[in-house]
């Protein structure tokens, strides 16, 4: 799966230039070289297409210096709709301020919107 950070929505035969970053990430790490290859991609708004990668120009026979791209085919999967109502609530003991913060942000990046701090006494 490839994550597009494009302005534009993604739709049926929408083409997405990438990046120089996201061109390395498909060329290097998934290895997908050649025209027509196939990957997953979503962008978090438009749910999961299945793309071809595109490689527009020769580069003087050279791929790396080609310009990529993608091309939309067919949507697998569409974004699954955002419940206002749900809440996720996480408890945890006391910690160090530093560390709570931290615990805080990552949480709230999985969002989490209400905290509880634990505490057990002990008789």
């Amino acid at each position: 799966m490839f994550l597009l950070d494009s302005q534009s929505a993604l739709q049926k035969d929408s083409i997405v230039l990438l990046s120089r970053d996201q061109q390395h990430y498909v060329q290097t790490v998934l290895r997908k070289k050649r025209n027509g290859a196939q990957i997953r991609c979503f962008d978090g708004l438009n749910g999961e297409w299945l793309c071809s990668v595109r490689y527009d120009g020769d580069g003087g026979g050279r791929r790396s210096s080609s310009v990529l791209s993608v091309v939309c085919d067919e949507l697998l999967r569409s974004q699954p709709v955002q419940n206002d109502e749900r809440s996720l609530t996480i408890f945890f003991a006391p910690i160090k301020k530093p560390r709570m913060k931290f615990l805080i942000e990552k949480c709230t990046e999985l969002s989490v919107n209400c905290f509880g701090v634990g505490m057990i006494y002990m008789v």
